[in-house]
């Protein structure tokens, strides 16, 4: 039998309950900024500015230059399994530092390229690499680097892409002005480098153990206390590095003092192995209506995109007194308060599906509604437009922040990344295909885009519902963390 002398007790009495935020989970949740800031931004956020000058230097049709952005989508979409698994087996520096120089490098060569047709290998490259800095790079570090408030901390850095779209897009305007649109691309890939690579290769490890941490917010139970304790003989040796915040003392040193090997076995498990495994996961039907309800949300980011073309038709037509000349500045300010809002409905909705995925859903479905009324009544009421634009800068949000913790919720940290990695999949198809859809919808009716629009609202909020009844069944796989 093994004692415990009151000097242990003592020391054993004040640890506390959680790990702590440590300046390593700090530079963890940097990376995820600075990656969502950098090249997240500059892919996803900017391309935009360079439509009409590219295809005027280059002769080329704008559909002919707009046609490398759907095949950065295209491609990360169909990589994103292999992105997933690479980031499961080898070390997310390397994996991540190669993500980020695929994209410098597709970016760079933009500036040389004479013929449009040479942009299509920019978004080869540029998709390989995007799809792990986008959907899985944050996600991941969060997932295993966090255990609390994941959400709210992937909604913080995934707002990073809004506020850097904002940002680039003056820079790069300016520069394209200035001096042409190839200098523009040469300082846009310098900025991926700079603010990516640094962070990427520098501050964070794939583990938190591998640091000997442990991840931030992770309940400590007798099992972890027994797992750091060692018993040889009568001596009770502490590893006061690792075993710094451990408590609840009563099972602990009850399964110490009977010297109950089974318990102190069991108690010896990877803490961060629970959770639904991917096989599992690839053959429960959540898994497949998670993936349609992320997708469909994707799908209308392509509509909030179709904004400013919605506020120029209404400017030909003369709708609630407004002019083709104050429908220039209309678009640009809808665009300004959609991205602003959905930066900042990226941590909101975050930190709320911590709390209640099923709140969130309907927080997201119910504005969205809103905003599509408001948007359609804009005929009679101008002011509709701005209203429209910040209410659904939530359903923009969605997939960035809703997605990633609703998914971790449903299947926890273990297989995360294999799970997210299929998810994505279809969440890209969905987002490519979306934009010549609601395009082709909008040029037949403005009236037949907003019912098409409500009608994938509800079918979204009926999935999410239908997500959160099924995924109770999921919880009967985990392998828990405590008995």
């Amino acid at each position: 039998m093994v004692t415990h002398g009151d000097n242990t007790h003592q020391k054993i009495k004040h640890f506390s309950s959680h790990a702590p935020f440590t300046f390593r989970h700090a530079l963890v949740l940097a990376t995820g900024i600075l990656i969502l800031l950098g090249p997240c931004a500059l892919v996803y956020n900017t391309w935009a500015i360079f439509v009409v000058p590219v295809s005027t230097s280059l002769g080329a049709t704008t559909a002919q230059f707009t046609l490398y952005i759907t095949v950065v989508y295209l491609v990360g979409a169909f990589s994103a399994p292999l992105a997933g698994n690479l980031l499961e087996r080898f070390d997310l520096r390397l994996v991540l530092s190669f993500s980020v120089i695929l994209v410098a490098l597709g970016i760079g060569l933009c500036s040389l390229w004479i013929s449009v047709w040479q942009f299509y290998i920019s978004g080869l490259l540029e998709g390989i690499g995007i799809v792990s800095l986008m959907f899985l790079a944050v996600p991941t570090l969060i997932n295993r680097w966090f255990t609390i408030r994941t959400g709210f901390f992937i909604g913080l850095c995934m707002a990073m892409s809004g506020f850097g779209g904002a940002l680039w897009s003056m820079v790069g305007g300016a520069l394209i002005t200035s001096v042409d649109w190839r200098f523009a691309y040469l300082v846009y890939a310098g900025l991926v480098l700079i603010l990516a690579l640094p962070a990427t290769a520098l501050f964070i490890r794939s583990y938190p153990r591998d640091l000997g941490l442990l991840p931030y917010g992770q309940q400590h139970t007798s099992k972890e206390i027994a797992q750091e304790i060692t018993l040889v003989g009568d001596t009770v040796v502490e590893d006061y590095h690792k075993f710094t915040e451990q408590t609840h003392l009563p099972e602990a040193s009850e399964a110490l003092q009977n010297d109950n090997s089974d318990v102190v076995s069991a108690y010896k498990r990877d803490t961060r192995e629970w959770g639904v495994s991917a096989s599992v996961m690839f053959r429960s039907p959540v898994f497949f209506i998670l993936m349609l309800t992320l997708g469909l949300c994707n799908a209308l980011t392509a509509v909030a995109n179709l904004f400013a073309s919605y506020i120029y038709y209404l400017g030909d037509c003369g709708f609630a007194g407004i002019t083709p000349d104050s429908a220039v500045m209309m678009a640009s300010t809808v665009a300004a308060c959609l991205m602003i809002s959905a930066a900042l409905s990226k941590v909101a909705l975050g930190a709320l599906t911590d709390k209640t995925s099923r709140g969130a859903l309907a927080l997201i479905c119910g504005t969205a509604l809103v905003a599509i009324i408001c948007m359609w009544q804009a005929q009679l009421w101008a002011f509709g437009v701005y209203v429209g634009a910040v209410l659904f800068g939530l359903m923009y949000a969605a997939v960035d922040s809703y997605g990633p913790a609703q998914t971790r919720k449903l299947v926890g940290p273990r297989d995360y990344t294999l799970i997210y990695s299929r998810i994505s999949v279809f969440i890209n198809i969905a987002g490519a295909v979306s934009v010549a859809l609601f395009s082709l919808v909008a040029e037949v009716s403005w009236d037949l885009e907003w019912i098409v629009t409500i009608g994938f609202i509800a079918v979204i909020f009926v999935l999410g519902l239908l997500v959160e009844r099924l995924g109770k069944s999921l919880k009967q796989t985990y392998e828990e963390k405590t008995t």
